[in-house]
């Protein structure tokens, strides 16, 4: 299976770091995603994940849309050549990105 896992704040990359060499050991390939919040990539280089940085914090509501639009089209450019089978993300924010 394919593994796509996006870690958009600092508390997912502890959270899943244990469980990410637990996929890779049963065989499966991963591909992991960050957002610049919250120490989240600088957490994810720490612990040495390879992960691909896509997008930033958006601020307030209005900022928030126009850099998920964004960062939804980078997701796709790099992801969807993956052929990835099972993502894992924040449901109500990623939502827009799969539906589309």
């Amino acid at each position: 299976m394919k593994i796509w896992i996006d870690l958009a704040n600092s508390p997912q990359v502890l959270f899943f770091r244990p469980l990410i060499p637990e996929f890779e050991k049963r065989g499966h390939e991963v591909a992991i995603t960050t957002r610049a919040f919250a120490q989240t990539i600088e957490l994810a280089n720490i612990f040495r994940m390879e992960h691909i940085p896509i997008g930033e914090h958006g601020g307030k509501k209005l900022g928030k849309i126009g850099l998920m639009e964004r960062r939804k089209k980078f997701i796709w450019l790099i992801l969807c050549p993956m052929n990835l089978t099972f993502p894992i993300f924040d449901m109500f924010v990623k939502s827009p990105i799969l539906s589309s």
